[in-house]
């Protein structure tokens, strides 16, 4: 019951930010229903004393949730990194502005760290 209370003052007195779509274009209902049953289930844990024992129903149940979610998330982002590689294929073969354009925009949205990200054709991977 203190948690709920503290909860819901942090939540009127700090506030909530919306899901920005944007930022994980490849979110979809299956990768938001493998989430939601990770935080039931998490919930679910937290209530019963977050006990971890591998005997412990609510524990396993959390963590193979969890298992799922990422596991889902990972093969989403994958799938959609590999749709973007397509497209800059096509396009290059198509329309050389259209090309650049989407290069130039992958280079600015997905580049967080320069020395591990690339854009890769064939077996090759560019950086610059």
């Amino acid at each position: 019951m203190l948690c709920d209370v503290l909860t819901g003052a942090a939540g009127t007195c700090i506030g909530h930010r919306s899901f920005q779509s944007h930022l994980k274009p490849y979110w979809d209902s299956g990768l938001r229903e493998y989430h939601k049953q990770m935080r039931q289930n998490r919930s679910q844990w937290c209530r019963a004393g977050r006990i971890r024992n591998k005997t412990n129903t609510e524990y396993m149940s959390y963590k193979a949730a969890k298992r799922g979610f990422r596991r889902a998330h990972r093969k989403a982002a994958s799938e959609h990194m590999r749709q973007l590689n397509r497209e800059i294929d096509e396009s290059e073969e198509l329309n050389t502005n259209d090309f650049w354009k989407q290069v130039n925009t992958r280079r600015t949205t997905y580049n967080c760290n320069k020395s591990t990200s690339g854009i890769k054709f064939g077996e090759m991977v560019y950086r610059n």
